[in-house]
C-alpha cells in the first residue's frame, strides 16, 4: 500500500504531517513493569518461581507458568487509573510493547488473552499456596525496616505494633434467564467463584469474600486469603495470627508487641480465644451482647463512668466504663480479658446497626487484652476507632489497583492474580521509599500525655487480717460435671423433617447428618440452669449440593445457611465431699497498686501512601524509548531437521526442558530501552549493575 502524506501549517509556526503508517502509542505503565522485573530477575525470584511453582495443565503448550506471572504483574502495574479496567483493554494496550515485556524474562513468546485465561483455570489450591510462600518469603526478606521509634508508644514508653485483619466484598449481579425444559441449562461463569452470602452494602446475587492482613505502620500487605461466598474467616484468622507472630521476628519485636484490630465480625468467643492462645493483643468490637447480663458488668454500669468523651461531628456525651478482667470462659473465653463499654443515651427510636439498646442507653462493647498501666479506657477506644485508615487502604487499592477486579471465574486463579496484586503494591511503597528516604518517617500525637504525675488505684485494705483455708488441691477442687450428649429435637418432628433423632453423635467436636456429612462444632452457650449447649452446624454449599436437603432445610430457606442443630449436656449435681479441718493462718494481704503511665501515645509510621502515588506517577510523566538494537543482529544458527527419539515417542517433558521451550536464544536481536527520570538511589533499591559503554542495553 502506498503511503500518502499530508502537511499543513498552522498559523505560519507549526507544522503538521499525517500518515496513514501504523504507529502504536506506548503505555505510561510500561516503565514501571519494566522494573518490576528487573526486581524479579535481580532478587531471585524469578529463579524461585520458575524451580517452586508448577501448574500442570492438560494442554501444556509452549508457555510455562512465569509468561503468565509477568503478564499478570504487568496487568496489576497497569491499574484501574490508566484506561486498563479490564484485560481487553489491557492486551489492547500492550500489542504495541509485548516485544519489550517478554525479552525482560527473556521470553520469546507473549500468550495471548484466550491462552491466560485457561491457564487460571487450571490453577489448583497447591500452586496458590507455593506462590504465597514465595509472596512471605519476599516479605519478611525484604521488608520495610522500621526505625527505633516506628510503631505506637504507649503511656510508659514501651513500643507496639498495630495490624489490621478484615475482609472485603466482591458482588457478581445475575441477569434473569429463561430455565424452562425448552432451553439449554443454565450455567453461569461466577459458580466456580462466588457462592451466596451477606454483600453488605454491594449490590447482587452471589459474592467472593477475601480477608486481608495489613500492618498499620508501613501500610504493607501481609497476605489474602479468598473464598466464595462468606469466606471463611476463622481459618483465616488463624494463618493472619501466624503472619503476624513471622513478621513481629523479623522486625526484631516479641509475639506480645503486635495489636491486632479487628471489627465486629470477630467479636464473640470463637474467634478472640486464638487470639489468646496466640498470646497477641487485641482491640476487638464485641458482638457479645450477653456479658451485658453478667453480674459484674451490671454493677460497674452503676458506678460512675471512668471517663465522658464527646467528638467533633456529635453533640452527644459518651460514657466509658473500664473492666480489667472480667472472667467469662464460661461463655467460651480461653481467659479472663478487659472489657471497656461506651454508653450513649438514645436520642431517637431508630434501630441501630451497632450497639445493643437496652433502656434508655445504646451500649457498645470493646474487648481487648491491652493493659491498664500502659492504655486507657479512651486509648483503647481511640486506638480502635484508627482502624479507620485500614478502610481507607481498602479503598485507595481499589482506586489505584482494583484488586477484587474479575481476572479469572474460578477461585485458585482469582487468588493467584490477587497475591501477584498485593506484591506490586508493596514493592510500590518500598520503590518510594528508596527514591525518596527523607520521607519515611512521621510522628502523630495520638492521645495527649496525662495532666496527673501517677495515679494509684489499689485494693482496699482490711482493717483486720482474716484467716483463710488452705488451698485444695486441683483434685479437690469443684469442677462441673455435665451428663451425656442429647440432640434437641428442634423443629424438625414438628414439620416433618429430619430432627435431633436423625443425627450421629460422633464426639464432642462433631456429629453426623442422615446423608452422611459432618458437622463442626460452632459455638458453645450455658444456660441459666448452667447446662451446656453446643451448636453444630455444615457449611451451606454441602445442603445446597445435597440430595435431601428438603428433608432437612426448611421450606423457604434461601440457602445463606446450612443446617444447624443443639446438642445439650445437662449440669449435675456437685458431688459431696467431706471437708478437711482448716488450718487457722494469717495472711497480710498488702494493696495492689497499679502505677498509670502519664506519657502522651505516639504514633510513628511512613506516608505510605504519598510513597506509593508518588513513585507511580514520576514513572509515567518520563517518556520510553525503545529502539531496536542492529548492531547486536548475530545470524542465528540453522535448527536441526533432524527429530530426537523423543519427539518421535511424543515422551513427556521434564520441568526444565518445558521451560527452555519460550526461552529466548543466546544469539537474536536485541532490543535497547531508555527511561528517563530514574535516580541512582531507584537503581540501588533495584540491584541493577551500571551500564558498560562496550556492552548493548
Amino acid at each position: 500500500m502506498s503511503e500518502n502524506n499530508v502537511s499543513f501549517t498552522v498559523a505560519g509556526l507549526l507544522e503538521v504531517t499525517t500518515t496513514e503508517q501504523s504507529n502504536l502509542a506506548i503505555p505510561n505503565w510500561l516503565a514501571e513493569a519494566l522494573l518490576v522485573g528487573q526486581y524479579w530477575n535481580q532478587s531471585g525470584l524469578l529463579k524461585q518461581l520458575q524451580q517452586q511453582v508448577r501448574v500442570s495443565r492438560g494442554r501444556m503448550g509452549q508457555y510455562e507458568v512465569c509468561d503468565f506471572v509477568l503478564l499478570l504483574l504487568a496487568y496489576a502495574v497497569s491499574g484501574a487509573v490508566s484506561g486498563a479496567e479490564t484485560l481487553k483493554l489491557f492486551f489492547e494496550q500492550l500489542e504495541s510493547v509485548k516485544h519489550v515485556l517478554r525479552s525482560v524474562w527473556k521470553r520469546e513468546k507473549c500468550p495471548v488473552a484466550a491462552t491466560l485465561s485457561r491457564f487460571l483455570a487450571d490453577v489448583d489450591e497447591s500452586a496458590v499456596e507455593q506462590l504465597r510462600g514465595l509472596f512471605e518469603m519476599d516479605l519478611l526478606d525484604h521488608p520495610i525496616q522500621m526505625n527505633p521509634a516506628m510503631g505506637l508508644s504507649d503511656r510508659t514508653g514501651k513500643r507496639w505494633v498495630v495490624f489490621d485483619v478484615d475482609g472485603t466484598v466482591k458482588a457478581t449481579r445475575h441477569r434473569a434467564l429463561v430455565t424452562a425444559p425448552t432451553h439449554p441449562q443454565l450455567k453461569r461463569r461466577s459458580e466456580n467463584a462466588c457462592a451466596p452470602g451477606y454483600g453488605g452494602r454491594k449490590r447482587g446475587d452471589q459474592v467472593r469474600t477475601r480477608s486481608t492482613i495489613a500492618c498499620a505502620h508501613t501500610h504493607e500487605w501481609l497476605g489474602t486469603f479468598a473464598a466464595p461466598g462468606n469466606g471463611t474467616p476463622k481459618p483465616d484468622l488463624a494463618r493472619a495470627c501466624g503472619l503476624v507472630q513471622r513478621y513481629l521476628q523479623t522486625q526484631g519485636f516479641t509475639i506480645e508487641q503486635g495489636i491486632v484490630r479487628l471489627d465486629g465480625l470477630y467479636g464473640s468467643a470463637s474467634y478472640v480465644s486464638p487470639l489468646q492462645q496466640a498470646k497477641i493483643s487485641d482491640a476487638i468490637r464485641c458482638r457479645d451482647y450477653h456479658l451485658l447480663t453478667d453480674p459484674i458488668v451490671v454493677a460497674a454500669l452503676k458506678q460512675a463512668p471512668h471517663a465522658t468523651i464527646t467528638y467533633p461531628d456529635s453533640p452527644h456525651a459518651r460514657e466509658l466504663f473500664d473492666i480489667p478482667c472480667l472472667d467469662s470462659t464460661r461463655r467460651g473465653y480461653h481467659e479472663p480479658m478487659r472489657l471497656v463499654i461506651v454508653r450513649m443515651e438514645r436520642f431517637d427510636k431508630r434501630k441501630r446497626a451497632v450497639g445493643k439498646c437496652k433502656g434508655k442507653y445504646i451500649h457498645e462493647l470493646f474487648l481487648t487484652s491491652l493493659p491498664v498501666e500502659q492504655f486507657t479506657a479512651t486509648d483503647v477506644l481511640n486506638l480502635y476507632c484508627g482502624r479507620g485508615g485500614f478502610e481507607q487502604i481498602l479503598s485507595e487499592e481499589d482506586a489505584e489497583q482494583d484488586g477484587d477486579r474479575w481476572c479469572s471465574w474460578h477461585a485458585q486463579g482469582q487468588s493467584f492474580w490477587q497475591i501477584l496484586n498485593q506484591w506490586v503494591w508493596n514493592w510500590r511503597i518500598r520503590a518510594g521509599a528508596a527514591q525518596s528516604p527523607e520521607l519515611c518517617a512521621r510522628q502523630t500525637e495520638w492521645s495527649p500525655a496525662l495532666t496527673e504525675m501517677a495515679r494509684e488505684i489499689a485494693t482496699p485494705q482490711p482493717e483486720e487480717p482474716q484467716p483463710a483455708l488452705p488451698a485444695p488441691k486441683q483434685s479437690e477442687r469443684a469442677v462441673p460435671q455435665y451428663g451425656a450428649m442429647t440432640v434437641s429435637e428442634g423443629w424438625g418432628k414438628s414439620r416433618h423433617k429430619y430432627s435431633g433423632q436423625d443425627f450421629k453423635i460422633i464426639d464432642d467436636e462433631f456429629v453426623e447428618c442422615p446423608a452422611g456429612h459432618r458437622m463442626g462444632r460452632r459455638e458453645i452457650r450455658y444456660t441459666r440452669r448452667g447446662d451446656m449447649q453446643m451448636l453444630f452446624s455444615v457449611t451451606p454449599r454441602k445442603c445446597a449440593s445435597c440430595p435431601v436437603k428438603h428433608h432437612c432445610l426448611s421450606d423457604d430457606s434461601k440457602g445463606t445457611n446450612g443446617r444447624r442443630i443443639s446438642v445439650m449436656r445437662t449440669k449435675l449435681p456437685p458431688i459431696p465431699t467431706v471437708a478437711l479441718e482448716p488450718e487457722i493462718t494469717v495472711i497480710a494481704q498488702a494493696p495492689r497498686q497499679i502505677v498509670q503511665g502519664t506519657q502522651a501515645l505516639i504514633w510513628t509510621d511512613i506516608p505510605a501512601t504519598r510513597l506509593r502515588r508518588e513513585i507511580r506517577q514520576h514513572l509515567r510523566r518520563h517518556q520510553a524509548r525503545i529502539e531496536q538494537n542492529d548492531s547486536g543482529i548475530q545470524p542465528i544458527e540453522p535448527v536441526s531437521s533432524y527429530l530426537t527419539r523423543s519427539q518421535r515417542a511424543h515422551r513427556r517433558l521434564a520441568w526444565a526442558e518445558r521451560l527452555k521451550r519460550n526461552a529466548i536464544p543466546s544469539k537474536s536481536v536485541q532490543i535497547s530501552v531508555q527511561l528517563f527520570g530514574i535516580s541512582p538511589r531507584l537503581i540501588d533499591f533495584l540491584n541493577c549493575p551500571p551500564h558498560k559503554p562496550s556492552e548493548s542495553s
